[in-house]
């Protein structure tokens, strides 16, 4: 069992975008696109496109991650 010791927030940085979409987007399919439509999984995988994301951030739109510390 792992056990949080502790967590900050960070503005997410262009360098972790892909790592931070790929956690999303295996969490939003392992959690709850079975309560999405069809065309709400799409709209999804839309919203957290890579390339739209990053065009975002480049021009000063800010996104936060939490990064924790685990301890086994």
């Amino acid at each position: 069992m792992k056990i949080i010791l502790e967590y900050k927030i960070e503005e997410l940085k262009l360098e972790n975008l892909y790592e931070a979409l790929k956690l999303v987007e295996i969490t939003f399919l392992k959690f709850q696109a079975l309560d999405y439509s069809k065309e709400g999984v799409e709209n999804f995988f839309k919203f957290i496109n890579y390339e739209t994301i990053k065009e975002n951030l480049n021009i000063n739109m800010k996104m936060y991650v939490a990064k924790i510390k685990l301890l086994e």
